[in-house]
Parts: structure tokens; C-alpha cells; sequence
């Protein structure tokens, strides 16, 4: 016979268990099937309705081909296979058909029959768009509306991993958008054509073998084939389907990146637990959450990441802002502006002040215990104090000795001979060298008088006593008078071979 077109043609009648359905257009095709929008009778109770729904023909393109009467035809060394994953179609379908009905998020589906050598079932029909058609249209979503179209989703995904199915295909493709009777959008997930089904011990029960992968939302495992059951390639998949509504954008294939470098792509207004999540979802499979539980998307993983608020001050202009760090500003609170003067260039605005590093108690305490080498140095400077005082003591006393030797010397020196010794002229600057001569008979209280000697005569008035022995230093000396200086000078020359005494 001659071949046709694969998809059935519109207005083509299909016979069910209990209905009859007319094809009203193809929704989409795919490598194991082809699914239409059908019309069918209803019948509640005595009430006849038409009612419109999904239905999905097995049809593997790559071993099928459709003859001019529908039928679908395969090769003799294609049957076994086709055969084989026919029944895994219906056996498949009959277990979404229980589980679909106990979820809200997941399409429903009503009966399974065979017709025109191949298999079909029935599904709920969303009326709607994608949630691919839903983005493109709109942009990239806020998280706030991301998170009210994926957490379905993701709950959904938990019941069926719960009942041991993988679907293996989760795309924004197939994830329709239909309405609620108040209006809000309601997600479903859709096409189960590479869904399967395992064990306990996690062996599939299928006999499907074919490879199945969506570019950008299939982990890098499932481009080698998935041979036990893996809800980590769903997570993968939700988490890539995630990124797309926060971008926009379609994911690069996991061929292509690196371990959480979806997540390090994601734009700066994504809050950091959604950015932890993602990123979580598409690491490696080694390391990728294992269940939806895992994830704690109702707690948000609030737990494990610590997040802090950071209240930007609200500026209406470019003048500076004084703010302080260390505790949030209220809400009646106003952030206090400080206006520049008319005069003064405007300044740059304040760059934030990082908040000081407090040490640990341990360091502080580190900090305190001084060091045993500030210990020897302040021992060490210690000792060259002694020693230097001692120096500075010894020195003191070779001086008066050198003191007492002078004065002893100026008692043998003739006093003819001083008073015939030329005057020399000295500098102002240097004091008169005034030696006290002590005599032999010392009248007892009346203190003995000061021979000056020197060698230029200067005026009386201006002529000081200067204390010279150091033990008589706490004594206050009177000033002598004029004619007492003369008698003493007198006192020398009569008496040139005899110290000078105190006649008074």
C-alpha cells in the first residue's frame, strides 16, 4: 500500500471501549508518538454533552510507517521491538491512569484501547498554552510567579516518584498552563512517552530501551541511557525547567557545563535560596539530591543557607547618606541627609564601611598574654640603666675631686705672684672660677669669706658668689662688701708665705 502522511488526518474517527472520537487537529509530535485534540459524546446521567480531549498514538517514527487505511506497518526485524514497547505503552498508560487522578498537577487520563495496529489512551485535554509559549510571551518570570507554576510541579513529580516512575521528559514543553475556575493558572505535566516504571529493587519493569533526550533539560546521564530508577534526572530537568522561567532563556545542553554553573548565570534580582536551589539540582548526579524531599522547597532550605537583609537607603539625590551599619533602620525612621553648602563643590558619595572584624575570645586572649621577649628587653633595659646611673655617679665624684685638688693648689700659689700675674682677657661667656680659701682658725659661727680669683678686675657689683664644693652647697652665702675684699687683699700681700685668714 501507499504510504501517507504519519499523523492522522482531521475529521478522522477513532473507535474506543466506550466513545467515539473525531479528530479535530494534531497537537504535537514526537519520537514515540503523535498526540491529537478529539472531540467525543458524553453522556451524565441523562444529560448528552460533547467534550473535548487528548489523545496519544503510539507511533515510533524510526520503525513505523502508516499505510493509506491508518494502519500502522513495521519491518519483520523492527516487529519484536515495536511489539515489545507497544505493550509497555499500554501497561505504562493503565498506571498513569490511576496515579493521574489523585493529583491535581498531573493530566488525567481515562481509558486505553488498541486500534489501527497500534495503541492509544485518552487524556485530559488542558486548555491553554505551554509553559513555553507562556514565557516567550511574557518574558522571564518574577521567582514569585516561578514559584507559584513550579511548586505544583515539583509536588506532583514527588508523587510520582513516590509510586517509582520517572518521567524523563520534563521541558517547559510539556508542562500545559490551564485555568481555574477563579481564573488562576493551573500547571499540569503532560507526555508521558518516556515515563517508566520500576521495582523495589530499582530494575525497570518496562522492556523501553530507546533513548530519549531534551537538549538543555536532560542530565548528562541520560545521553548514555538510564538503566535503574534515578528520580535525579527529573530533579535535573525541574531545575533547568526552573532557569528557563527566571531567564528567559534556553539552558545550554549539560554536555556543555559545568557543576552549578546554570545557577552562577542566573540574573543578580534572583534571591539567594532560589540560586542555592538550582544550583543543587543540576550538579552531578553523584551529588544531586535524590528526592524532591530533599530539597525542602516548603522551608526554602532556610535552614542551611544564612541570608542577611540588606535595606538599601532610598535616595531622591546625590547628596551623601549617612548611615548606620549596625542596625536596620524602622520604619518610621528616615535616613538622615546631610545638605553640602552652597560654596562647596559636591562630594563623591560615602562608600559603605564594612563592619569591623571582631577576633575570637581565644584571639583576644592570645593577644593579652605579653610575649617572653618583651619580658627580656624590659629586664635588659633595666641593667643598662643601672649601669649608665653608676657611670653617671662615678663621673660625678672624679669631678670633685678635680675640685678639691684646684683648691689645694691655689693655697701655695704666693700671693705677690698672683697679684703681679699679667690680667688675661676671656670671653664674657665663661664664669669666674671662685675658690673658697678656708683658714686654719675659723671664728665659730661666722662663715668664711670668698676669694675670687681672676684675671681681669671687674666691677664689684657684678661679682657672685659661685658655691664650688659640693658640701657646702645647702649653705647660703652672704654677699661681701667692698672694704672687706681689700682687707683681704691686703691680708695677701703682707702675708704671701701664710693662708689667708678671717680676722672678723
Amino acid at each position: 500500500m501507499p504510504r501517507i502522511e504519519n499523523e492522522l488526518p482531521n475529521g478522522f474517527e477513532l473507535s474506543g471501549n466506550s466513545r467515539k472520537y473525531t479528530i479535530i487537529k494534531k497537537l504535537g509530535a514526537g519520537g514515540f508518538g503523535i498526540t491529537y485534540k478529539v472531540k467525543a459524546p458524553v453522556t451524565v446521567g441523562t444529560i448528552r454533552m460533547t467534550a473535548n480531549f487528548c489523545i496519544k498514538e503510539f507511533f515510533p517514527a524510526s520503525d513505523c510507517e502508516r499505510l493509506a487505511d491508518s494502519r500502522i506497518n513495521y519491518s519483520n526485524p523492527a516487529r519484536e521491538r515495536v511489539e515489545n514497547a507497544r505493550r509497555d505503552f499500554i501497561s505504562e498508560a493503565s498506571r498513569l491512569k490511576k496515579i493521574g487522578f489523585t493529583h491535581h498537577n498531573i493530566v488525567g487520563f481515562d481509558e486505553v484501547f488498541e486500534a489501527n495496529n497500534t495503541a492509544y489512551y485518552v487524556m485530559e485535554f488542558v486548555d491553554g498554552e505551554s509553559l513555553r509559549e507562556y514565557v516567550e510571551r511574557r518574558g522571564a518570570l518574577s521567582e514569585e510567579e516561578t514559584r507559584s507554576l513550579m511548586w505544583p510541579i515539583l509536588d506532583a513529580m514527588s508523587l510520582l516518584h513516590k509510586s517509582h516512575i520517572c518521567h524523563l521528559d520534563i521541558k517547559p514543553g510539556n508542562i500545559m498552563l490551564g485555568h481555574e475556575e477563579n481564573g488562576e493558572l493551573r500547571p499540569v505535566l503532560i507526555d508521558f512517552g518516556l515515563s517508566k516504571h520500576y521495582d523495589q529493587a530499582g530494575r525497570p519493569t518496562t522492556t523501553v530501551k530507546t533513548l530519549g533526550v531534551s537538549e538543555g533539560y536532560s542530565p548528562r546521564e541520560q545521553y548514555s541511557g538510564i538503566s535503574a530508577f534515578s528520580p535525579e534526572s527529573d530533579i535535573y530537568a525541574l531545575g533547568a525547567t526552573l532557569w528557563f522561567c527566571l531567564t528567559g532563556l534556553q539552558p545550554k545542553s549539560s554536555l556543555m557545563l559545568r557543576d552549578g554553573e546554570l545557577a552562577a548565570e542566573l540574573p543578580e534580582t534572583v534571591s539567594p535560596q532560589m540560586r542555592r536551589l538550582i544550583e543543587r539540582m543540576t550538579l552531578d548526579i553523584h551529588t544531586r539530591p535524590k528526592s524532591i524531599e530533599e530539597l525542602d522547597i516548603n522551608g526554602e532550605s532556610d535552614a542551611a543557607i544564612e541570608t542577611v537583609e540588606v535595606i538599601p537607603p532610598v535616595v531622591e539625590s546625590e547628596e551623601t547618606v549617612i548611615i548606620n551599619p549596625d542596625r536596620k533602620p524602622r520604619k518610621e525612621e528616615k535616613a538622615e541627609v546631610r545638605k553640602p553648602d552652597a560654596a562647596s563643590p559636591p562630594q563623591p558619595p560615602v562608600a559603605p564601611v564594612a563592619p569591623p572584624v571582631v577576633p575570637s575570645v581565644h584571639a583576644r586572649q592570645e593577644r593579652k598574654k605579653p610575649s617572653r621577649i618583651i619580658y627580656v628587653i624590659i629586664a635588659a633595659a633595666l641593667v643598662v640603666g643601672a649601669v649608665i646611673a653608676l657611670a653617671a655617679i662615678g663621673s660625678d665624684e672624679e669631678s670633685s675631686d678635680e675640685g678639691v685638688a684646684v683648691e689645694s693648689a691655689s693655697k701655695t700659689v704666693p700671693a705677690q705672684e698672683v697679684a703681679d700675674e699679667p690680667a688675661v682677657e676671656e670671653p664674657q661667656s665663661e664664669p669666674a672660677v671662685e675658690v673658697r680659701q678656708q683658714t686654719q682658725t675659723e671664728t665659730p659661727g661666722v662663715p668664711a669669706p670668698t676669694v675670687k680669683k681672676k684675671d681681669e678686675p671687674k666691677a664689684q657689683s657684678q661679682v657672685k658668689p659661685t658655691v664650688t664644693n659640693k658640701a657646702e652647697s645647702q649653705k647660703k652665702e652672704p654677699k661681701p662688701k667692698n672694704h672687706n675684699q681689700e682687707q683681704i687683699k691686703d691680708s695677701k700681700i703682707g702675708n704671701s708665705d701664710h693662708p689667708v685668714t678671717n680676722n672678723f
